[in-house]
């Protein structure tokens, strides 16, 4: 089994919080290592301290970052590695891999592309891993461990013990859908698909999560349109894995629901692939269309897309509630048949998440192993 060598920082622990300054958070190397052992799993994974890299021949470097904004040139990533892998770097040895936590504008993609001098050593050797789709050094990944089996919460998506408060599903019937509305505060448009979910009674149709059964909830008399008082019919976590397994409809609330001038896809969609489940897309314009683009099958004519084409944002919300309501108020057995006409397309998309996985794998492998 080939080998991978992974240098690991102690001092910066491979995270970095950055804002057109340096801001250093202590990050445990744990979780770098259980990202790395999911991104190479056909491999052997050696893990070498900082002070070693001189004698290192091939190696990797992780770097996971957040906060971005307005960071557009290489120059900007380079200045936040430490300086013995930087030199390393600069006499051409080794690769480093830019873990991206959020969405950057495609502008601003276009921007560090470009400051990447061509046909040289950095143009093979920098990789980035992101929420958009394949385009350059950026590479779609957005998927780890914990993104897709532990709790919503995340100071519990590392590991999964006795002690963890959360509600699993296991001895409830199946249910026509779930919904992980765990941060449900962090967008209107999120308040409004609960408040409305609760109007039309279909909670009890579903598994909802929302953050202390959404009992802090903001209601000034209603203002904005939206209201909820049903907190026993959510829960206040839930577990994602055997929550999708007890469910036939996913109802996915993305993130950046207004913005216009980038898409990407993230863990939310991807758990949908990973365990075969149809979802309905609280969305972006033309997500559904840039899920496609990537190779994956959406879920029309059982589900109503056209709301993926709606230009306004309140009619496109609109449509996606009506859209919700017309499927799930549906007899449970009619429903059932509805999701079951959907599989095949759902195994495909698992298939194409398994292919894209592996060939990044040794994309990556690829790139790290041999000096271009």
């Amino acid at each position: 089994m080939e080998t991978i060598n992974v240098i690991l920082d102690s001092e910066y622990k491979h995270y970095r919080l950055t804002k057109f300054s340096k801001i250093t958070e202590k990050h445990d190397s744990i979780i770098m290592t259980r990202k790395i052992k999911y991104l190479f799993p056909s491999y052997n994974i050696k893990y070498k301290k900082i002070e070693d890299i001189d004698n290192i021949k091939n190696w990797i470097f992780p770097l996971e970052l957040a906060f971005l904004e307005g960071i557009t040139n290489i120059k900007d990533f380079m200045s936040l590695l430490p300086n013995v892998v930087l030199k390393q770097f600069l006499d051409k040895k080794g690769t480093l891999l830019f873990i991206i936590r959020d969405n950057i504008l495609d502008t601003d993609i276009q921007l560090i592309q470009e400051s990447i001098p061509k046909d040289s050593y950095m143009l093979k050797h920098v990789l980035f891993l992101s929420t958009h789709k394949d385009q350059g050094n950026f590479k779609h990944w957005t998927t780890f461990p914990h993104h897709v089996d532990s709790f919503s919460v995340d100071n519990r998506s590392i590991t999964i013990n006795s002690n963890s408060s959360c509600e699993f599903v296991g001895n409830y019937d199946k249910r026509y859908f779930c919904c992980f509305l765990q941060n449900y505060a962090d967008g209107p448009e999120r308040k409004y698909l609960l408040s409305f979910l609760e109007k039309y009674k279909l909670l009890d149709k579903g598994f909802v999560s929302a953050k202390n059964y959404a009992k802090d909830f903001y209601n000034p008399k209603r203002k904005g349109g939206y209201f909820f008082s049903s907190y026993s019919s959510v829960f206040n976590d839930l577990d994602i894995g055997s929550t999708l397994n007890n469910s036939f409809l996913n109802i996915i609330p993305e993130g950046s629901f207004t913005h216009r001038t980038s898409q990407y896809v993230t863990e939310k969609v991807l758990r949908s692939f990973i365990y075969k489940k149809p979802f309905i897309l609280i969305n972006r314009q033309y997500d559904l269309k840039y899920i496609q683009s990537m190779g994956y099958k959406t879920f029309s004519p059982i589900i109503n897309e056209s709301y993926d084409r709606i230009y306004d944002h309140a009619s496109r919300l609109v449509a996606i509630q009506k859209e919700i309501k017309r499927l799930l108020d549906k007899p449970f057995s009619e429903f059932k048949k509805d999701m079951e006409q959907l599989e095949d397309i759902c195994n495909y998309n698992y298939d194409t998440y398994l292919n894209n996985k592996n060939k990044l794998e040794k994309y990556l492998y690829d790139r790290i192993t041999k000096n271009y």
